[in-house]
């Protein structure tokens, strides 16, 4: 019983998480306090493409299956078998030619969520 307030803190988090939808040529930074966790990334639109997600500027760090990435980079992802893709706060991407969309899901940003 003294679990069920922790199991339904975590349900009530994922239920009323924002989900925010990037779209092909705009820049997105993420807001301080604030992790984005890659979702859904509809199939790729080309047969030869670049990236699916570019990064820009020295503070953007990328969080993929445990390891953190800083720095600019280019993302190219094509399953959830690697784990979850988290955009880390106050990195700035943007949206390479292969994908139009790509729904990433808010999250506070805690220590746990390292």
């Amino acid at each position: 019983m003294k679990f069920l307030p922790l199991i339904f803190l975590a349900w009530s988090v994922s239920v009323f998480a924002e989900e925010k939808v990037l779209t092909r040529g705009q820049s997105y930074t993420v807001p301080e306090g604030i992790v984005w966790i890659v979702k859904n990334a509809p199939s790729p639109e080309c047969r030869v493409c670049t990236a699916d997600l570019y990064t820009k500027g020295k503070m953007s760090q990328v969080e993929i299956n445990g390891v953190i990435f800083q720095g600019i980079f280019e993302i190219s992802f094509y399953s959830d078998v690697n784990g979850p893709i988290k955009l880390l706060p106050g990195t700035s991407v943007w949206l390479g030619d292969s994908r139009p969309t790509i729904v990433v899901q808010e999250q506070k940003y805690l220590a746990s969520n390292k």
